[in-house]
C-alpha cells in the first residue's frame, strides 16, 4: 500500500483536514493522521511514497530528495507550487498535481461579490457611515451607483479571472479582458471584450484583478489605478492565500488604500 505523510503549517492542518477528509484519505493510503511535518529536519521520510501537502509546507529540496528515495508524488491541497515544489523534484520526475482549479470556484464567488458591491459603492458608503455614523444623501453622493449596463474589467484570464467571466454572463454588464497572452476570440468567447491595460481602467468602472503574482506583474497596476481614467475605477482583488492565479492582495477599493497600486 502506499505510504504517504502530510507536509504543510500546523494551522494549514487545522482548516484543511477536516476528520472526514482525513478519514477517506486513510482508506486509501497508509498514513498517519495524527502527524504532519511543518519542517523535514529530523522527519523520517525513507518510506514515503506521497506527500499531501498545503499552505506552509517547506521546500522539497534535493537534500529533502535525498532522505526520501522512495517519493514519487505530491499532491497539493492548495493552488500554486512553487513555493515548494524545487527544481529538484522536476529533476527527479515526481508527479505533482494541485487544486488550484477547485480553489478557483469560491475565489471567483468571492470576487464576483465584491464585484457587485464595488458597482453598488457599498464599501465607499460603509466607510463614510462609519467615520458620520449618519444618513447621508447616497444618491447625491454617488449618483453612479449600480451595476446595470456598469463597464467591469478583468486584468488576466487565468482559471480564476476565466471563472469569474463566466459567472458574470447573467448580469447586464460590459466586460472587458486584458491578457497579453490569450487570443482575442478566445476572449470574447469568455464572453468579455479584448482590450489594452490602459482601456481596462480608463473604460471600467470596477476592475479586479487576477494576474499571477510575478517579478513581471509586480506593480503592474499604476498608482491610484488611475491610468488616464477621470475617475479612478474601484478594484476587486480576491486574497490569493498563496495562489498562483490571483495576486496577493487583499479586497481594496481605488484610489485611497489601494494595495495593488502600491505593490
Amino acid at each position: 500500500m502506499t505510504r504517504a505523510a502530510f507536509a504543510m503549517a500546523a494551522t494549514t492542518a487545522r482548516q484543511v483536514l477536516h476528520p472526514a477528509a482525513v478519514e477517506r484519505i486513510a482508506a486509501a493510503v497508509d498514513i498517519d493522521p495524527d502527524v504532519v511535518l511543518d519542517g523535514f529536519a529530523g522527519a523520517d521520510l525513507a518510506d514515503v511514497d506521497l506527500l499531501i501537502t498545503g499552505w506552509g509546507c517547506p521546500p522539497i529540496t534535493a537534500d529533502v530528495l535525498r532522505t526520501a528515495p522512495r517519493l514519487r508524488a505530491v499532491v497539493h491541497t492548495a493552488g500554486t507550487v512553487r513555493n515548494h515544489v524545487t527544481e529538484a523534484c522536476w529533476e527527479r520526475g515526481i508527479e505533482v498535481s494541485s487544486a488550484a482549479a477547485a480553489n478557483a470556484v469560491p475565489v471567483a464567488e468571492y470576487a464576483v461579490a465584491m464585484i457587485l458591491l464595488a458597482g453598488k459603492r457599498v464599501p465607499d458608503m460603509a466607510r463614510e457611515f462609519r467615520a458620520a455614523r449618519a444618513q447621508l444623501d447616497w444618491s447625491a453622493r454617488y449618483p453612479d451607483t449600480g451595476n446595470y449596463g456598469a463597464t467591469v474589467g478583468l486584468l488576466g484570464a487565468s482559471l480564476i479571472g476565466r471563472r469569474v467571466a463566466d459567472l458574470l454572463r447573467p448580469f447586464d454588464l460590459d466586460v472587458l479582458l486584458h491578457d497579453p497572452y490569450v487570443a482575442d476570440d478566445e476572449v470574447r468567447a469568455l464572453g468579455a471584450e479584448p482590450v489594452g491595460l490602459d482601456d481596462l481602467f480608463t473604460r471600467s468602472g470596477v476592475v479586479s484583478l487576477h494576474a499571477p503574482l510575478l517579478p513581471s506583474t509586480t506593480g503592474m497596476v499604476a498608482p491610484g489605478c488611475s491610468r488616464g481614467c477621470a475617475t479612478a475605477p474601484r478594484c476587486s482583488t480576491p486574497p490569493a492565500a498563496g495562489s498562483s492565479t490571483t495576486p496577493r492582495w487583499n479586497a481594496s477599493w481605488c484610489p485611497a488604500d489601494c494595495a495593488p497600486c502600491s505593490t
